[in-house]
């Protein structure tokens, strides 16, 4: 995947996050399993932290925390798998 597939799906991730009421954090909490509005926080921090290692040419490092937004997406109910693919998810 290169540069402008990432900051595709990062968009695209962020549209579907948009509807959390949580803000942007680095750490949901400090429990073993966090609320599921507590990780849409966190995924919304990861978003951001993305954008900044695309633009820093980090590609490598960018796709593994795209790759666990998508995990955490599914996980938590946000996304099947058939809409993963949808998404294009890597």
């Amino acid at each position: 995947m290169d540069e402008a597939g990432v900051r595709e799906k990062v968009g695209a991730y962020r549209t579907v996050l948009a509807g959390s009421q949580e803000k942007a954090r680095q750490y949901p909490s400090e429990k073993t399993m966090p609320l599921a509005d507590e990780m849409m926080g966190h995924l919304l921090w990861l978003l951001d932290e993305i954008d900044g290692l695309l633009d820093s040419g980090d590609l490598a490092a960018a796709i593994r925390r795209l790759d666990f937004v998508q995990g955490v997406l599914w996980a938590a109910g946000g996304f099947s798998l058939k809409g993963m693919r949808a998404y294009g998810a890597t």
